[in-house]
């Protein structure tokens, strides 16, 4: 069935519950930390990343801002934890596609990490791996994949080859792989990143319930692994709803991931089911953006299977108008929405 507006209300709902808790709890978490700025500033670059994940990005910026106000004042502007707060706030650009400013901040992350971190130390990673990002975002996917590479080389050479410290590079890198067709290569940094978090979450983590969604739509492109899509898909959405703290934009992702497999089998109505609810929760959290337009573009295909035209029409109406004012054409929306998922 077609989402009706009591579906659309309940997931709107959800998501303001979601940011109010955290609101709260963020509240009374910095009554404890009052005049400490340190501490202050190093819990504001944590909930930073929290309320990004949230879809809050207005409130995710501020408190990055904030930390690296404070850590520029009392620490330094070249203090290391002044670094990684520009770093988050170039990953909240980069997950809002704001790519110019993600440039800026991300190379101010980095001016500052390269002069204070040695060359191969494992502090080096959290660096590689947003700039990674960026570059995929934007297209350069050969430089996307030799900073992973280097990402991967040192966390195996300094922490070991199944170490958890760094495996979610392993996750990013499978989208990557994923994003151009490259999926037997998808497959297998994706089921690498899963075995080695198993072992540390056996009862499944934000981190895993995304890393399957990727799997189950890698394996809808592998003709000896499509049986598996399916139940992949659902067992990813299915733990992502039981994640404390569970985060819309992550449902959102697997769920247009299973809005493909459904067009693939030809399940119109279940196709334009998944993708009305992500654009629901897309335009409540990150409204005109690219990925809100990619998901009208999901949408109206959906529905001019169904003979829904007239919708289909106004839909990629709609979705033209967003990405014609989009600052960076390579961002079509066609890439992962929330960066890192490492948050337990």
């Amino acid at each position: 069935m077609y989402a009706g507006p009591s579906e659309q209300r309940s997931t709107v709902a959800s998501i303001e519950e979601l940011r109010r808790s955290a609101k709260a709890d963020f509240q009374r978490a910095l009554g404890i930390v009052r005049d400490q700025p340190l501490s202050e500033a190093e819990l504001r670059v944590s909930m930073g990343s929290l309320f990004a994940l949230q879809g809050s990005f207005s409130d995710a910026e501020a408190n990055l801002k904030s930390a690296i106000a404070t850590f520029t004042k009392y620490a330094g502007p070249n203090d290391l934890r002044t670094a990684k707060a520009w770093n988050g706030l170039g990953w909240l650009y980069t997950a809002r596609g704001s790519m110019q400013s993600a440039d800026e901040a991300l190379r101010k992350a980095d001016s500052i990490a390269y002069s204070a971190v040695p060359s191969g130390s494992v502090d080096r990673i959290p660096f590689l791996d947003y700039r990674a990002e960026w570059l995929m975002q934007v297209g350069k996917y050969t430089d996307a994949e030799r900073l992973w590479r280097e990402a991967a080389a040192i966390g195996a050479q300094r922490l070991g080859k199944e170490s958890p410290s760094y495996d979610v590079v392993w996750l990013h890198m499978g989208h990557l792989y994923t994003s151009i067709g490259e999926y037997k290569e998808a497959q297998d940094a994706l089921e690498r990143f899963l075995s080695i978090e198993a072992k540390v979450m056996p009862r499944g983590s934000l981190a895993q319930g995304v890393a399957l969604g990727e799997l189950g739509n890698t394996y809808a492109h592998l003709k000896d692994h499509s049986e598996q899509a399916e139940p992949t898909l659902l067992r990813s959405m299915d733990m992502l709803r039981t994640i404390p703290g569970n985060v819309p934009l992550a449902n959102a992702l697997v769920g247009s991931y299973l809005g493909d497999y459904y067009m693939s089998q030809r399940r119109w109505s279940d196709a334009a089911n998944q993708y009305q609810l992500v654009l629901e929760t897309r335009q409540e959290l990150i409204p005109n953006t690219a990925l809100v337009a990619n998901s009208m573009g999901s949408l109206a295909k959906a529905l001019e299977k169904l003979n829904r035209k007239h919708e289909a029409k106004r839909y990629k109406k709609q979705a033209q108008a967003i990405l014609s004012q989009q600052y960076n054409p390579l961002y079509s929306g066609n890439t992962v929405d929330v960066k890192s998922f490492r948050a337990r």
